[in-house]
């Protein structure tokens, strides 16, 4: 779905959203869904015409987000940026507990990919937000007035809620993600989950 100019909501990672952005310095994909819609990943990038990524960028370390990172690098070549606080999950050197700890075990997820510190980048057009409380080191991305938020809130009627309690880190220190990156200038809000919305719509 084309959001506007240099935008794209992908269809082919379903609920989990993955979104395309052209930049001056060329295709930019944030986050990369569930393993299983690899494939039809790589295929809906062709049929766009993306020959090539410039950089994955990766909100968090949940499986939803990063299931096809290793994949798209081995396919593009290009760099997969997060937030260092984030690889001690992914590299299974920290330990996740209740209800994503269950998901560990049930579904696997190639993380072969070479990981760059979100934090030490400095892109041009895109504003990076350290936004920790669903996970340590979750990240939004600001970029011609959308805001890519991954998992910070939920949009469900367009009421903006933070996301689900039990799946969080620290519900708390989300909260007050929430509010730092609300006090941010966009237009759009791009969650992973529910359909992006203008900001104007949002019920606070």
């Amino acid at each position: 779905m084309k959001l506007a100019e240099n935008v794209w909501r992908l269809d082919s990672t379903k609920n989990s959203a993955a979104y395309l952005i052209l930049t001056s310095e060329g295709y930019s994909l944030i986050d990369t869904g569930y393993a299983r819609y690899g494939p039809a990943l790589v295929e809906e990038l062709c049929g766009l015409g993306v020959a090539s990524l410039v950089r994955i960028l990766l909100t968090h370390h949940d499986i939803d987000h990063i299931g096809n990172m290793s994949l798209l690098q081995r396919q593009y070549g290009c760099p997969v940026y997060i937030h260092s606080a984030e690889g001690a999950y992914i590299q299974g050197r920290q330990r996740r507990s209740g209800v994503k700890a269950l998901i560990d075990r049930c579904v696997k997820t190639d993380v072969s990919a070479s990981l760059t510190a979100l934090q030490s980048a400095n892109f041009n057009e895109i504003c990076v937000l350290h936004t920790p409380g669903h996970t340590p080191g979750h990240s939004c991305f600001i970029f011609d007035g959308f805001l890519f938020s991954g998992d910070l809130f939920r949009l469900p009627k367009l009421r903006l809620l933070p996301s689900r309690k039990r799946m969080n880190w620290d519900t708390a220190l989300l909260i007050d993600s929430l509010g730092r990156t609300m006090a941010r200038p966009f237009a759009w809000v791009c969650p992973a989950y529910y359909p992006p919305a203008r900001r104007d719509e949002i019920i606070l």
